[in-house]
């Protein structure tokens, strides 16, 4: 089920899996009849079968851009490790939050050596990226201020461009 860890790759998704063949399992011995083949293929296609996105997914090469959307400290906890695995000489990181969780846990969490850009998203519940910076910096992590997911994206790629 490799494929299915490749699109979606991460330690998380690791997790996700053994799940989702333990309810396969229980499926079979209710009396489904679940072929090995299909299982194979519906792993190799879940972004296109569900529209899941962001979980360690790769949307670049070069330079490497990963897209996650863990949101909180447990799905943090699964970046930070793969985080630490990254061999790079900066890390660049565009990150936002929303109100109603735990930033204080997942900004400890997160590298103090990489760079931060700093935005919100579109949506009601999005902390505002100059307080998410605030916070960041009292947790030891350094970057500035984007008004928009895509404004902070265009400045992390040319960032680390520059740094190739």
């Amino acid at each position: 089920y490799g494929s299915f860890i490749g699109e979606l790759g991460g330690l998380c998704q690791e997790k996700n899996t053994a799940t989702i063949l333990t309810a396969i399992d229980e499926l079979r011995k209710a009396g489904y009849t679940i072929a090995q083949e299909h299982i194979r293929i519906g792993f190799g296609q879940v972004c296109k079968l569900t529209g899941l996105r962001g979980r360690w997914q790769q949307v670049g090469m070069s330079p490497t851009i990963i897209c996650d959307t863990g949101h909180n400290t447990g799905g943090i906890s699964y970046i930070a490790d793969q985080l630490r695995g990254i061999q790079a000489d900066k890390l660049h990181i565009v990150i936002g939050m929303v109100n109603d969780k735990d930033i204080s846990g997942v900004l400890s969490m997160l590298p103090r050596e990489a760079v931060y850009y700093f935005t919100q998203a579109s949506i009601p519940r999005a902390m505002p990226a100059s307080v998410m910076r605030d916070k960041a910096a009292e947790a030891g992590l350094k970057g500035d201020v984007y008004d928009s997911v895509p404004e902070a994206y265009r400045a992390a790629l040319h960032d680390s461009c520059d740094d190739a």
